[in-house]
């Protein structure tokens, strides 16, 4: 999956993965073979597990970031944690916004969704396959058809029904934020990619997040934006 998204050629400073432990043993894997780091005994590799990520913890992070390579090469820093606190996030957000060249940070979290939308614009996001795919043939249906169609899919999409206390039962708000998560997936497989949807669909997905919001209305836009 790692394939899809890392560019080893043009490393971005910082990734946001969802998923868990076997997610991990999936990034340690795929940075030894592609980029030759090794976990043990490497210097210049530093992994951290939390189950919440405290400000004093951003903060020790901050301080690996500003410390020199020992070897001269790339220093990886890979987090994993349940859940950052508002505090930590806000230093992380600082740090990121000062890269520092050859310092590459792998955040592992469960859910993207618990961070700050500006934390978010500063990481380059790979979505949990499981989750990503959820949707993937409504996704796959949605990209082809035109935007009467996309409209009226969206209307169908969104629409309460009776089933609210069965299981697997999923809120329209929810639903949608799903639905988003696949579409971007689908759209990073594309070899031309339109950057500004990306934009648009973080955009609506930070607005999702109140409780007052539409989904019908918030889709609609990205379809219109399409």
């Amino acid at each position: 999956m790692f394939e899809k998204h890392i560019n080893i050629n043009n490393l971005h400073h910082a990734y946001l993965i969802e998923g868990d432990s076997f997610i991990l043993a999936n990034l340690f894997d795929f940075l030894e073979k592609n980029l030759n780091i090794k976990k043990e005994g490497n210097p210049d590799f530093y992994f951290k597990s939390y189950d919440s990520l405290k400000i004093d913890d951003a903060r020790s992070l901050v301080a690996i970031k500003d410390e020199k390579s020992f070897g001269g090469g790339k220093k990886i820093v890979v987090i994993e944690t349940n859940s950052f606190l508002r505090e930590a996030q806000n230093v992380l957000l600082k740090m990121f916004e000062e890269p520092i060249e050859d310092t590459i940070f792998f955040l592992i979290i469960q859910n993207k969704n618990t961070l700050l939308p500006t934390l978010l614009s500063r990481l380059y996001f790979i979505p949990n396959p499981s989750k990503a795919l959820s949707f993937e043939k409504e996704v796959k249906s949605f990209l082809k058809i035109d935007l009467k169609k996309k409209i009226d899919f969206i209307k169908e999409f969104t629409a309460k029904d009776d089933d609210e206390e069965e299981e697997g039962y999923i809120a329209p708000r929810n639903k949608a934020l799903q639905f988003l998560d696949t579409l971007e997936f689908q759209l990073n497989q594309q070899a031309k990619k339109d950057y500004k949807i990306f934009d648009k669909i973080f955009e609506i997905r930070s607005a999702l997040r109140d409780p007052s919001s539409s989904a019908k209305t918030l889709l609609e836009a990205l379809a219109l934006n399409m």
